[in-house]
């Protein structure tokens, strides 16, 4: 069988693999069956050297596209897939969340929570605000900074939660080091936005920092 023609086929079978058994494939077929979508030359070879250099795939979408171009092979248009693959898996996690109301700590927060922050190398804080159902009615980011430390205006984030009719707040933020465990910082900045929120009616029902192997509820560890 000509060269062209087995690349063909196996192409082809992972296609079927996905539509009858998408469990089945590994991380790298996933990758592999993307680029060569995007028909990128050796996308085996490409999708291997994405994942030794990210880590995972939740690294690799979270990286920079400069440094996702690094890797040889690697095109734009592939990027583009790759960005717009991330963008609706957050999507579909903000769904989720906006159909009924929102408890703290909950698997579907959690998921989305590690789908905006779990790989991103520097600190970032996003909110989740809720409306009186306790369903989100949007996530955004409201500060980013180094490795280990973001500047938070808790008074930028209660007018923000007043501009959307917010009355539920969720923090949450990431600790590039891996280690969920809540700093003193955390711990302060959860306490300084809670009595501006109180200020004006809103709850703040949870801070979740996640790291790259967990996270932790400081509600649920009773620091809230």
């Amino acid at each position: 069988m000509p060269t062209h023609a087995r690349l063909h086929k196996y192409a082809h079978d992972l296609y079927l693999r996905l539509l009858e058994a998408p469990g089945s494939l590994t991380d790298a077929e996933l990758l592999e069956m993307l680029l060569h979508m995007r028909r990128v030359p050796a996308a085996m070879r490409v999708a291997s050297e994405l994942l030794q250099r990210f880590g995972s795939i939740g690294g690799l979408l979270a990286a920079d596209v400069g440094r996702q171009l690094e890797v040889a092979g690697m095109t734009e248009p592939a990027v583009i897939l790759l960005k717009a693959a991330r963008e609706i898996g957050v999507r579909a996690s903000r769904d989720v969340l906006a159909a009924g109301p929102v408890f703290a700590a909950a698997p579907a927060i959690v998921d989305l929570c590690r789908a905006l922050l779990a790989h991103e190398a520097t600190e970032r804080v996003h909110v989740l605000f809720l409306d009186t159902k306790r369903r989100l009615i949007r996530a955004e980011e409201v500060a980013r900074g180094s490795t280990d430390y973001a500047a938070v205006r808790p008074r930028d984030i209660v007018k923000r939660a007043l501009d959307l009719y917010a009355t539920g707040l969720i923090l949450t933020h990431n600790h590039p080091s891996g280690d969920p465990t809540p700093s003193r910082c955390d711990i302060e900045m959860t306490s300084d936005v809670r009595r501006a929120a109180a200020l004006m009616e809103i709850t703040v029902w949870d801070h979740i920092i996640v790291g790259k192997f967990g996270h932790i509820s400081m509600k649920e560890a009773n620091l809230l």
